[in-house]
Parts: C-alpha cells; structure tokens; sequence
C-alpha cells in the first residue's frame, strides 16, 4: 500500500510539475504575458465546471508540447479578474483565447474542442 501511495504521489508530482500553464492572479500579470509577443492561449475556466476539468489535463500537455507559447488560465469566478473575462466576451466556460502582442490572432473557442485549439496552434505556428 505505501508503495502504491509512493508511486501516485511520484506521478501527482510529475505531472504537476510538468505542466506550464500560468494560472493568472491579476489584471497585470496578465498584461505582462500579453506584451511578451508570444502567442497566448488563455483558458477561461470554472472551479465547478465539468468540462473545463475534463480538458484541463489535455491543456497541460499542450503547454508541454508548445514551449514557444504562453499557456495560461483565468478563473472566471475570481473577482479582481472580471474586467479580463469581460473583455474577452466569455459567454461560456471554458473558453479558449488567442493572442499576440495583445491582438487577437483567431477567434475564440466555445466548450471543450481541443482540436480546435489544436488547429489554432498549427496555423500560428
């Protein structure tokens, strides 16, 4: 049993320390990763959304493949984040953005469709 514990912990970690994905705290910090000229792919998501946790894993590995790219997330439910959520029209959780050098470079993806996200990806590239 404790080598099992041991062994998901090991993955857990892995896992977490894998993925590149910014979790976003303010309006600034977002504005400093928006003027690095990278292309960013932000994720608006919900605490209490089913689909946005079922992609959040598929999201990390993107950010793992695309080291050129700044990946990151925005609570919606986070109050000091609302002028960004309003900005970006999130009509719907999770919402999938793109931009460079803070302009929008492709429209945004509605609902869970990672391989859209996907072909946003392989365009910008």
């Amino acid at each position: 049993m404790l080598r099992t514990l041991a062994s998901r912990c090991a993955t857990a970690s892995r896992r977490f320390l894998a993925s590149r994905v910014v979790n976003v705290g303010s309006v600034e910090a977002y504005d400093k990763l928006s003027t690095t000229g990278d292309l960013v792919v932000t994720n608006y998501t919900a605490s209490w959304c089913g689909p946005c946790q079922a992609a959040a894993p598929v999201f990390d590995k993107m950010s793992e493949d695309h080291d050129d790219v700044i990946f990151c997330k925005i609570d919606i439910d986070d109050e000091d984040l609302g002028d960004l959520v309003a900005a970006a029209q999130v009509r719907a959780v999770p919402t999938y953005t793109f931009t460079k050098g803070g302009e929008t470079v492709a429209d945004n993806v509605q609902g869970a469709d990672m391989e859209a996200i996907r072909g946003v990806l392989a365009d910008q590239s």
